[in-house]
């Protein structure tokens, strides 16, 4: 519990039809609140301290940059996504 809180706290998720252009990369990472940025392929997750705010200029900026949105999920970080973030792999059954 220590190491999620520590490291945890709000992520949210976002699903594109394409891979983010390189404006939409760099101004999500610049973000006020925002504390981190994992982009994949079609898909980055961002960690915030004011989501709500947060979620707002993702989706404006999604729209001036000419990306789509697919999904978008706000929730806390767990014990697996803390273990993939900070080792950059998953966990193997």
């Amino acid at each position: 519990d220590e190491l999620v809180m520590r490291h945890g706290g709000s992520v949210i998720e976002v699903r594109l039809n394409a891979p983010p252009p390189e404006a939409l990369r760099q101004s999500i990472s610049t973000l006020p609140h925002v504390s981190g940025v994992l982009f994949d392929l079609k898909a980055f997750t961002v960690k915030s301290a004011r989501p709500q705010q947060t979620i707002g200029d993702i989706m404006r900026l999604a729209d001036e940059s000419g990306a789509k949105i697919l999904s978008l999920c706000h929730g806390t970080t767990n014990l697996e996504k803390l273990f993939i973030a900070l080792t950059g792999a998953g966990l193997r059954e």
